[in-house]
């Protein structure tokens, strides 16, 4: 459902996309895990769907939607369980080669993403294993492209992939899969990894407007010592309202008090 209306959102301004729901469809196309729902993300993105951004001076700057963190990493996803859902063994085979180069580009692009996916999802990155040795290679990820992390609307759009896509990636074939492209990528020259030009960078600039809080599951609370009812803190208005509604709720149980009596 929430898939259908973000495909309707995103088809009546896809180039600017004001409701920013670029940062959370991928999200929910893959949370349904149905094919069709995939082959969207697929296709969205080998569509290569423009960003753009208007600056100060009245230029524009754009890059493709497989520039956003969320996009690069779910497109990766999106191939890898469209590949167990293929009965052709060569369609399959051929589709899990794709999925694997381009989380090795999502990682190239973005290497800092792999560890926040961890620490969300509990994975211990400090000990060492034959199976995972995650230890070395966050190491590594941290040394490989760091600058991008700082980049105010990466930060933005990474925070709300993280928050919201995080259990996608806690299964154990798919972290094991995560695991042998982070190896993959650490083990190969750094000429041979993906970057983001900074054109790229310019045009994500749109999506730093955006409250990571507005794309999260969890949601803002009065704190507990906060007495609502304060007209301190409450506008008068309400407060009124308040007392008016309880002067009603007193007389209906006085008239129901008398009737009974």
């Amino acid at each position: 459902m929430r898939s259908a209306v973000g495909r309707l959102l995103l088809s009546l301004d896809p180039l600017r996309d004001p409701s920013g729901i670029l940062l959370s469809l991928d999200y929910y196309a893959l949370a349904s895990r149905r094919e069709n729902d995939l082959d969207f993300v697929i296709e969205l993105v080998r569509s290569e769907l423009k960003v753009f951004h208007e600056n100060f001076d009245g230029s524009c700057t754009s890059c493709n939607i497989i520039c956003m963190p969320n996009w690069a990493y779910s497109y990766a996803l999106a191939l890898f369980w469209k590949s167990r859902m293929l009965d052709d063994s060569d369609a399959s085979s051929n589709t899990y080669s794709k999925a694997c180069q381009a989380l090795r580009d999502a990682i190239s692009a973005y290497p800092f993403i792999p560890e926040l996916l961890l620490q969300k999802n509990n994975v211990d990155i400090q000990s060492r294993s034959f199976q995972m040795d995650w230890k070395p290679i966050v190491a590594y990820m941290k040394e490989l492209n760091a600058p991008r992390k700082n980049e105010l609307s990466v930060s933005k759009i990474s925070s709300i992939f993280i928050d919201r896509s995080y259990q996608l990636w806690s299964g154990n074939d798919v972290l094991k899969w995560l695991y042998e492209a982070c190896t993959e990528v650490s083990n190969r020259s750094t000429g041979d990894n993906v970057t983001i030009e900074s054109n790229s960078i310019k045009a994500l600039r749109r999506y730093e407007a955006f409250d990571p809080i507005d794309f999260s599951n969890s949601f803002r609370q009065i704190p507990q010592d906060l007495n609502p009812l304060d007209p301190g803190l409450a506008d008068v208005s309400f407060v009124t309202y308040i007392y008016r509604m309880h002067y009603c709720f007193i007389f209906r149980i006085s008239n129901e008090i008398i009737y009974d009596f």
